[in-house]
């Protein structure tokens, strides 16, 4: 009787752990669009239904049906502008991050910010960097940049994460740098104002700053979600993560922040497809 309920309980177990391979291969090879709009009295009329697609965490992914079904979708919502919000490649292996700039660059111009992982390949990313620009991509490396649309403008600012900002975290010392930086970049804004920044830990400064729309990554939406409760981690937050996906608002200034497209660590993506964020402007 108890070898035939060791037996069952091994079968039942096996069952369970194909099956969570199964939806896990699943969840980790589908593409969910997610749209959001962003309405602001600063917005001019030109600027209305101004389209905008978000990247991120891309980590070279090597999934070429996932990476299809992205460029597909892109092509199909026609945005006015593509931004790529960090960690567009996850090692040194950097040709299936080149080989989507090359796929995306002519459907609208592309506008990038690093992430950790570019900071943890300092050895080769500054080749990375020049190919991209090779590609048309607009790098923003703690730079500010006018978007004209219709005769009318706004404005893009892209910061550089935290880890390129010092040698060491010793004292906090990126993060102290990174808020200087800030700082520095957000002086006399008197137009809509969009931040690329990786990390969103960041958000009362953000706030602080006078940025209307942040767009962000890095959390993967906690990689792993669980209904109801959301992401169980997300770096730099820790565990049950308060701002780990989706849209936050304070003192009418947003945040969006995406689950991302990739992984890194465990190749899992539990009730968290990877996803790709459409934004529309819409002014008052």
């Amino acid at each position: 009787m108890k070898k035939r309920y060791l037996i069952i309980c091994a079968l039942v177990s096996l069952i369970l752990l194909i099956t969570s391979i199964l939806f896990d291969y699943f969840e980790i090879t589908s593409l969910k669009t997610t749209y959001y709009e962003i309405t602001s009295e600063k917005l001019e009329p030109e600027f209305n239904n101004f389209k905008i697609a978000q990247i991120t965490d891309f980590h070279n992914t090597k999934i070429k049906k996932l990476t299809n079904k992205l460029i597909e979708e892109i092509i199909e919502e026609k945005p006015n502008i593509i931004v790529i919000t960090g960690d567009l490649i996850d090692s040194e292996d950097t040709k299936e991050s080149l080989d989507l700039i090359t796929k995306i660059k002519n459907i609208a111009p592309i506008y990038y910010v690093t992430g950790n992982h570019e900071a943890e390949i300092q050895n080769i990313y500054n080749e990375f960097e020049q190919k991209l620009k090779e590609n048309g991509v607009n790098v923003l490396r703690n730079e500010v940049a006018n978007i004209e649309h219709l005769d009318s403008k706004i404005t893009i600012i892209g910061i550089d994460s935290p880890e390129f900002m010092a040698s060491s975290s010793i004292l906090n010392e990126c993060e102290i740098i990174f808020k200087r930086k800030l700082e520095e970049l957000t002086e006399n804004l008197n137009t809509f104002t969009i931040l690329l920044s990786h990390r969103p830990d960041f958000f009362e400064e953000y706030i602080n700053r006078n940025i209307d729309l942040t767009l962000s990554g890095h959390t993967h939406g906690g990689q792993v979600r669980v209904p109801i409760i959301g992401a169980l981690y997300a770096p730099n937050q820790g565990l049950f993560p308060e701002l780990d996906k989706g849209i936050y608002e304070k003192n009418k200034k947003y945040m969006i922040i995406s689950g991302g497209i990739g992984t890194t660590g465990l190749p899992l993506r539990t009730f968290n497809k990877p996803e790709l964020v459409v934004v529309e402007l819409k002014t008052k």
